[in-house]
């Protein structure tokens, strides 16, 4: 690999620079051939043999900022070359990190898993002491009532409340973002076995798109 002593961008402005310099100095001669033009046009002897001297000094000039343009193209290649391989540096990383990050979300859902097998246990103790609760303010209810005919009213949680309760917690504690539907896998083993096959589909996408994107970049 050639090896240069200047990076892209400082040699974009030396030609830069250079360029700069050789039209300077060409507007200059641009100004001296015209003066000396028009003396030898006025029979000036010495302007008439000056008027060779500077053109050939522009066309010098002019040959000078023909090379610089070539080196500007030829550089321009290069930039274009070095973002087109950053580009592609920085796809291939990010489609290599695509099946570690699935794997992640794995380990997070068995967490999630566990956290929800132990929000089921709660749940039933809960539903337990309510239920005795209930159990004991309907014993209260009954022994208090005016008749047989009495209709029974209870000071206990009814269960829809209780569960319209915790969804309200489990709704609260994801902002929102968990609720029921009716179409997804009841069971969680059935879920992960769905998350997992969806991972799937995307790390098979995803190096589909990888490989279209570096495509794409390099026509």
């Amino acid at each position: 690999m050639t090896t240069t002593q200047y990076s892209t961008n400082e040699i974009d402005k030396r030609l830069e620079s250079q360029r700069a310099d050789l039209n300077a100095r060409l507007a200059l001669l641009h100004d001296e051939h015209g003066t000396a033009a028009l003396k030898a046009a006025e029979g000036d002897t010495v302007a008439l043999q000056v008027v060779p001297d500077i053109k050939r000094r522009m066309l010098e000039i002019n040959d000078s900022l023909a090379s610089l343009d070539a080196a500007q193209r030829k550089l321009n290649d290069r930039k274009a070359k070095e973002a087109l391989d950053k580009q592609l540096g920085e796809l291939q990383a990010v489609a290599e990190q695509v099946p570690g990050l699935a794997m992640e979300i794995l380990a997070r859902w068995d967490d999630l898993d566990n956290a929800i097998q132990q929000l089921g246990e709660a749940w039933r103790s809960f539903e337990a002491a309510r239920k005795t609760h209930e159990h004991a303010t309907r014993v209260c209810a009954v022994a208090g009532r005016h008749s047989p005919d009495q209709v029974i009213m209870t000071s206990g949680i009814h269960d829809s409340t209780a569960r319209a309760f915790a969804g309200r917690l489990l709704w609260e504690a994801t902002n929102g973002e968990i609720e029921p539907d009716v179409n997804r896998p009841r069971d969680s083993a059935s879920v992960r076995e769905s998350l997992a096959r969806e991972l799937e589909r995307t790390i098979n996408q995803s190096k589909e798109n990888a490989r279209m994107g570096s495509s794409k970049l390099r026509s």
